[in-house]
């Protein structure tokens, strides 16, 4: 649940980001159900490798490395946040 959320069931949210440029498509599947951390996906490029960062306010002076792991699998990237922020938390792909 988030707050002011007031019929007392769970709350998927689904940000697509969509893009003519593959390094920054991407999508964030979150289903705060305790049991499955946010998941971050993305289309990967070849050569490229990535990193993942996040803020909890925009208001923040700078991002925060990720914890965990970066994974490619053929051209997917993914990336999970196994210490998600109880409110909110803001998250971009950095390719390099």
């Amino acid at each position: 649940m988030i707050g002011n959320d007031f019929d007392q069931g769970i709350d998927a949210f689904f940000l697509r980001l969509p893009s003519d440029n593959p390094v920054f498509a991407g999508q964030i599947v979150y289903v705060p159900t305790g049991n499955q951390p946010p998941t971050i996906a993305w289309i990967a490029s070849p050569g490229k490798s990535y990193r993942v960062e996040f803020k909890d306010t925009l208001t923040d002076v700078g991002w925060q490395p990720l914890n965990g792991n970066v994974s490619i699998v053929g051209d997917i990237g993914q990336a999970t946040d196994l210490a998600p922020s109880p409110n909110h938390r803001f998250y971009r792909i950095v390719a390099y």
